[in-house]
């Protein structure tokens, strides 16, 4: 018979019922575990494309850190290069500075005229002349002169002054030509050299001397005959950009010096006797009287007649002439309300004329202009930002290349400020 349990029931019920309870416990179990196992294999699936995620971004990572490496290297090649370049400009500059120092004189011979006594005594009058020139610039310079090789040129419209001096009495064509001929021969680094016809002839020839002898290292000092003419004015102050200007001196022939040039507070000598005191009419060139813009008299001269002015002395603060007026010195350049032109005192041609947004009607000083070079440098060309060909070319006043070049993380935003197609250029770090 079958097994019976301790009350003599049969045992096949309960072994039956015990068996589907281990059966069940045995399937929720395995149940578990399947379930458990299908969410490790998602996590393992998450891990794996989050692990070729993070692969994919490191070695994105390492090519950008090798970009950059490689820039770093560039720019630090760039680096030693420039300054191996810089300690030879400057072992050459002081080598020429340790030559003989040069001492040029620049003279506007249609508005600075020697003296009549010189005039009249011919060839005497001008070997005369130069001498008392040549004098009168060592005597300024004093013992630092010791060593300096002085010369001098004149230029001037020969055959016109010669015609306002005749006509004015002043002395006659043989006397002006045989004076032509003292002058020239009474020293090897003295000369009169005619124009030509044209009233900007001499000018143009003396703005580019000036500014070519002015940035000469070995030139000791300019002396500029020039003071009459404001004209002379946008040369000049273009010197000091690059802290050439305080070479310059004027030399005053007139009571008066351009009101133009007083403004620059630069520093003057007159030689009293060795030039024509008073303005005679009909001089080739002639720009009228030395008068304000508005026509009023200018008072007064930043040195007394007859002596010469100490090399360190201030000119005179003059009051600005109606409709022109100082930059605020207590704010940055940029933020005076217009802000000065760019173009038109970088270059003195703005073409939008009167119809550009920025003042032209700043008295700027050397430092003012020289602020206004460096912050201009540091903005794009609005002409090659249009992607338009700026007729100023590498003289423009404003930068023309991005100064990161093709390693400017802004244009790939499409945030950066020099938006020109050449704007980028790989040549782009080295240039303006």
């Amino acid at each position: 018979m079958g097994d019976v349990d301790n009350t003599g029931m049969p045992a096949t019920p309960l072994r039956w019922q015990q068996l589907v309870g281990e059966l069940s416990s045995l399937y929720e179990q395995t149940h578990h575990r399947a379930t458990r196992l299908e969410h490790m294999e998602l996590e393992l699936e998450f891990s794996r494309a989050r692990n070729e995620e993070l692969e994919k971004r490191v070695k994105d990572l390492e090519r950008e850190v090798q970009v950059w490496r490689q820039a770093h290297e560039r720019e630090c090649a760039a680096k030693e290069a420039m300054a191996n370049n810089m300690a030879d400009l400057h072992k050459e500059i002081g080598s020429m500075k340790e030559d003989t120092p040069l001492v040029v004189c620049l003279i506007d011979g249609d508005g600075t005229i020697f003296a009549q006594d010189f005039l009249v005594n011919g060839q005497e009058g001008g070997r005369l002349a130069a001498r008392a020139l040549h004098r009168g610039m060592l005597e300024y310079l004093g013992s630092a002169a010791t060593r300096a090789v002085v010369c001098a040129t004149v230029y001037c419209n020969r055959m016109g002054l010669r015609e306002a001096l005749s006509r004015n009495e002043v002395c006659s064509h043989t006397q002006f030509d045989a004076f032509w001929i003292g002058f020239s021969q009474a020293a090897s680094m003295f000369q009169m050299v005619d124009v030509g016809p044209g009233k900007e002839a001499a000018d143009a020839k003396l703005r580019e001397a000036l500014r070519v002898y002015s940035r000469m290292p070995q030139t000791m000092r300019v002396f500029f005959g020039g003071a009459h003419d404001g004209g002379y004015r946008p040369p000049l102050q273009a010197l000091a950009l690059d802290n050439s200007l305080d070479k310059v001196v004027l030399i005053q022939a007139y009571d008066e010096i351009a009101y133009d040039l007083r403004v620059l507070n630069l520093h003057a000598v007159r030689w009293d006797g060795l030039f024509m005191a008073q303005k005679i009419g009909g001089l080739p060139g002639d720009r009228g009287p030395l008068s304000r813009p508005d026509g009023a008299n200018a008072h007064g001269s930043p040195h007394p007649s007859g002596s010469s002015a100490a090399p360190n002395s201030p000119g005179p603060q003059e009051p600005p002439p109606p409709g022109m007026r100082y930059i605020d010195p207590t704010i940055p350049i940029g933020k005076n309300v217009p802000p000065p032109c760019n173009f038109h005192y970088l270059l003195s041609n703005c073409m939008q004329g009167v119809k550009c947004p920025y003042g032209h009607n700043y008295i700027l000083t050397p430092q003012q202009l020289a602020a206004l070079r460096k912050a201009a440098k540091k903005a794009p060309c609005f002409i090659v930002n249009r992607n338009q060909q700026c007729p100023f070319g590498d003289k423009c006043c404003m930068s023309h290349r991005c100064p990161h070049a093709t390693n400017c993380a802004f244009v790939k935003a499409g945030k950066c400020k020099w938006s020109g197609r050449s704007m980028h250029d790989p040549s782009a770090a080295s240039h303006g």
